[in-house]
């Protein structure tokens, strides 16, 4: 289990950012990931709503889900701001070199 990629981008005014999570391997037993997001340079209440939860990969299903993250739109001109996203092992998941992603919110207005 890992992210698809280690960095993303959002501008602040295009609203929540998406990122993927696959597997690699294990597609013949259910397999969970914990997630949840910290602060960097921006805030959860301010910048980016805290998310965290749990993604369950079902035997033979999918290889890939979405983490959505709210971003909020202050309308406040500053500078771009990061905050990461990390997984946690759960039931039958083994980490990837991937297992935290940094997600920089871009402010353009």
């Amino acid at each position: 289990m890992q992210f698809s990629s280690a960095t993303y981008q959002t501008l602040e005014k295009d609203g929540p950012i998406v990122l993927t999570v696959q597997r690699d391997g294990r597609r013949y037993e259910q397999v969970k990931v914990n997630y949840a997001t910290s602060d960097e340079t921006a805030h959860a209440g301010s910048d980016y709503t805290a998310t965290s939860g749990t993604l369950i990969f079902p035997a033979g299903g999918a290889d890939t889900q979405t983490i959505s993250v709210p971003i909020t739109n202050d309308h406040v001109r500053e500078p771009d701001k990061t905050f990461k996203v990390t997984l946690t092992p759960a039931s039958g998941a083994t980490l990837g070199a991937q297992k935290t992603a940094t997600v920089t919110i871009l402010d353009r207005d």
